[in-house]
């Protein structure tokens, strides 16, 4: 994987702005695969259409980035900075995210496959209507942000924090919750279809209309503690 220097980047991005600015959107667009970006700096870059595929931004400064309606694949995102960037509408597939700064960031329609949300600091994240299939968000904390109308498919979740969080008709389906914080959250109509709830953490939320069904209630998991609906209370 060659390594890029920051002033070899800056001379890239230098580019790339100049024909965003034009409006030449598609000249302006990031495509990277290979390259090892780790720690460098891309503060408040702006592109369209971002394609990057097996590169390292490890350690990365992207806050303010605008990169919205971009590919990832397979991308190394450990201890990245992503305060107040803007992924919306991005495909984020086979990807690395532990333990990110996501504070105040823009995760809006994300369509996330595989990747790791492992202890990723995201305070006040916006993640509406947005698609989680077979992620990684244990002890991920994502308190006061609002996530509704999102899914959470077959995802480990646990000890995961979302208190005071907006959930509204979210659903969370064949996943790991043991132990999630919820505290003050709102779940309203929100559904948790044959997830694992021990532990799940509820106080204070506002609940109307949420519902689980083939809900497990037992610590490591026992076919014989099903309960086939759930209606919950604070």
């Amino acid at each position: 994987m060659k390594k890029v220097s920051q002033l070899e980047l800056d001379a890239i991005l230098s580019k790339k702005k100049q024909a965003y600015e034009k409006g030449d959107f598609e000249a302006s667009r990031l495509i990277f695969q290979g390259l090892n970006l780790s720690g460098l700096n891309f503060r408040e870059f702006k592109t369209a259409k971002a394609d990057l595929i097996n590169v390292d931004l490890s350690g990365a400064n992207l806050s303010k980035v605008f990169w919205e309606q971009s590919k990832f694949i397979s991308v190394n995102f450990t201890e990245a900075i992503f305060q107040e960037a803007s992924l919306d509408q991005s495909q984020i597939s086979d990807c690395n995210l532990s333990s990110c700064k996501l504070w105040q960031a823009n995760l809006n329609s994300v369509q996330a496959y595989r990747s790791s949300f492992v202890s990723v600091d995201g305070l006040r994240v916006s993640l509406i209507k947005a698609d989680f299939h077979d992620c990684n968000f244990k002890d991920a904390n994502f308190e006061e942000s609002t996530a509704a109308k999102s899914s959470f498919i077959r995802s480990f979740m646990q000890r995961c924090r979302l208190a005071k969080a907006d959930l509204r008709r979210s659903g969370f389906i064949n996943s790991d919750l043991r132990f999630l914080n919820i505290t003050n959250a709102n779940i309203s109509k929100s559904k948790f279809i044959e997830c694992m709830l021990f532990g799940i953490d509820i106080k204070g939320a506002i609940t109307t209309d949420s519902v689980g069904k083939n809900i497990d209630m037992s610590l490591e998991g026992d076919s014989s503690n099903i309960i086939k609906e759930l209606y919950f209370e604070t």
